[in-house]
């Protein structure tokens, strides 16, 4: 049986993860590194190299046909909560967003690809979390995995499967005030994203070109940094003065005042993300958590792992829509059973001697 095939492109690499379908047992992993960079603003600069390169990993790995995922940039995606009318079922949302889409529902880009996830029924309305993407972009993706023989299957964005993976750890707290969130280290950027109660309520991502020069990246896929331990931690530190800027403006924005932050994930391809760890914790209230992988997978890949997820996450999270629709509807019901009956209006006397 072929392995489901999960790949994600770096700014000079390749990541995949390659998992077994019948027992989600991993059965591969690495890490393809390019001399040059193969991404620029983000999106893919030399496809003919990627397709190349990724058509000979296949080949090696006997991977043909098999289904691949691929995580997309986060800098693209909009996620957003929407409205629909409570009548429709669940084809019928699809084809009203589609109908909607850049009409009374606004995307920053045209021909968006987009799904979505039901959140709960009610008597008015059906709320729904629309996640959308460029459709050129997606059909670029698509193209390289089809040259390398790869049947292109799901895709995502990184911090949607790291929150996934947390959730199924039980890392997240989905009280009322309880806010979560997520923070993805890699040596010369960062994804900070936030979750209230199931849903992402705010992200920010940064990039540093100064950074970039002081990190390089050795053929076996690890980083090396070029200066002193010393010089390390005071970059360090100023990425986290940019956390900290990232959180006042969340609690300034999102918190009421008995809200609070109460879980800090922290994963990525920082190399030593233990250091990084004990640095936050000393600068920060909370205490970061990292995320328990399998087989010895290493935390830059718990991104793909948590791709891996989406099928068995998203099956969980209809069926406790759904139990929430039954519910809303038992108590729809019993106030409706409630309500005083309308009394039969009496005729009066001298209307029955007409009668």
């Amino acid at each position: 049986m072929k392995p489901s095939v999960y790949l994600q492109l770096q700014d000079s690499s390749l990541r995949y993860l390659a998992i077994n379908p019948r027992n989600h047992s991993i059965v591969d992993w690495g890490e393809l590194v390019f001399e040059s960079p193969i991404l620029d603003d983000r999106q893919v600069a030399s496809r003919p190299l990627v397709e190349a390169r990724l058509d000979a990993l296949v080949r090696e790995k006997k991977w043909r046909k098999a289904k691949a995922h691929i995580l997309l940039m986060d800098d693209f995606v909009v996620i957003k909560e929407e409205a629909v009318p409570p009548q429709l079922n669940k084809e019928e949302v699809h084809n009203y967003l589609t109908l909607q889409m850049n009409d009374t529902i606004r995307i920053p880009f045209d021909k968006p690809i987009f799904e979505y996830e039901i959140l709960g029924r009610w008597e008015h309305e059906i709320r729904v979390l629309l996640i959308a993407y460029p459709k050129e972009f997606i059909d670029e993706y698509k193209k390289i995995l089809q040259a390398a023989r790869l049947r292109p299957e799901v895709a995502d964005v990184s911090s949607l499967s790291l929150y996934r993976l947390a959730d199924e750890q039980k890392l997240i707290s989905k009280e009322a005030g309880n806010h979560s969130m997520i923070l993805q280290l890699d040596p010369y950027s960062m994804n900070m994203s936030m979750f209230h109660r199931d849903q992402p309520t705010f992200s920010r991502d940064s990039y540093s070109e100064v950074l970039a020069e002081m990190w390089v990246q050795g053929k076996d896929a690890g980083w090396s940094w070029k200066h002193s331990d010393i010089e390390q931690d005071l970059m360090l530190n100023e990425q986290f003065d940019e956390i900290d800027r990232f959180l006042n403006f969340y609690s300034n924005s999102f918190l009421s005042d008995s809200d609070q932050i109460t879980q800090f994930i922290l994963t990525g391809s920082f190399p030593d993300l233990n250091h990084a760890k004990k640095l936050l914790a000393q600068r920060f209230d909370l205490e970061p958590q990292l995320l328990a992988l399998p087989q010895g997978l290493e935390q830059a890949y718990a991104s793909l792992y948590g791709l891996s997820l989406k099928n068995k996450h998203k099956s969980r999270k209809e069926k406790k829509a759904l139990k929430q629709q039954e519910k809303q509807l038992k108590q729809e019901q019993k106030q409706q059973a409630k309500k005083p009956k309308k009394k039969k209006k009496e005729k009066k006397p001298e209307e029955v001697a007409n009668d």
